[in-house]
Formats: C-alpha cells, sequence, structure tokens
C-alpha cells in the first residue's frame, strides 16, 4: 500500500512539473526582458543628466562648468561620441544589441565612460563645444 501510495505522489509531482515546465521558461524570458529594459532605462536616465548638464554649460558659455552622475549598466558593449554631436552606447540584450543615442545641438568632445559602474562626470563650455570628461 505505502508503495502504490508514493508511486501515485511521484506521478503527480511529475505530471505537474510538466505542465508548469512552459511557464517556468516563459518566466525567466521575461526576466531576462526586465533586466534589458531596466538597464536601457538606466543608461537613457544617465544620458537625460548629461543632457541637462551640456546645455546649461552650453548656454551658460565658457567657463561654465557642471558635474553629474553617470551610471553604465553591466550590459553596454561600446560607447563613443558619434560625429561630435551624438552620444551613442551599444547595449547587449538577450534579443541581440540596442543602441541607445543622445544627440545634441552643439558640439560634444571628450570620453564618455564605457566600462560598467557609477561615474561622476563633468561638462564643461569651451569655446562652442562642450567637453565632458571623468572626474571619478
Amino acid at each position: 500500500m505505502r508503495g502504490q501510495a508514493s508511486i501515485e505522489y511521484l506521478s503527480v509531482i511529475s505530471i505537474a512539473l510538466a505542465l508548469s515546465a512552459p511557464f517556468v521558461i516563459q518566466a525567466q524570458d521575461s526576466i531576462g526582458v526586465i533586466r534589458s529594459d531596466s538597464n536601457a532605462i538606466q543608461l537613457e536616465q544617465s544620458l537625460d543628466r548629461l543632457e541637462v548638464a551640456a546645455e546649461t554649460v552650453n548656454a551658460a558659455g565658457e567657463p561654465a562648468t557642471r558635474s553629474l552622475r553617470f551610471t553604465v549598466p553591466d550590459t553596454v558593449n561600446s560607447s563613443r561620441i558619434v560625429e561630435e554631436r551624438q552620444v551613442r552606447y551599444v547595449l547587449n540584450t538577450p534579443s541581440g544589441t540596442r543602441q541607445v543615442d543622445r544627440t545634441f545641438e552643439f558640439n560634444v568632445s571628450g570620453p564618455v565612460p564605457g566600462n560598467p559602474g557609477r561615474y561622476l562626470l563633468e561638462a564643461r563650455a569651451d569655446n562652442g563645444t562642450v567637453e565632458v570628461s571623468t572626474v571619478s
């Protein structure tokens, strides 16, 4: 009697696990998408802060400077300034890569952080250009 009950119990558990497997897999995929979106949002918020700082010092002119906190998520693949007016980050996502850009109405120069982490950046007006530099 005990042997039959344990076999029936194992059968019920096996069927339940087999039925729930697709839901578990879907949940894992959803978590990956949420993490990816969270990283992109975090980067976009950092770029928003950079944009505000750059626009402020550009409007004020030389020798205006402004500091800001900038967070680079773990999934960043590359970062660079394109054609002196656009900051471009490429993120790795579960479905490939995603590009996050920020375009300015004025020239921007300097190295933008590309390694994951938190940085203190400084935006400085310099002869019609906004120079971005990493303080720490």
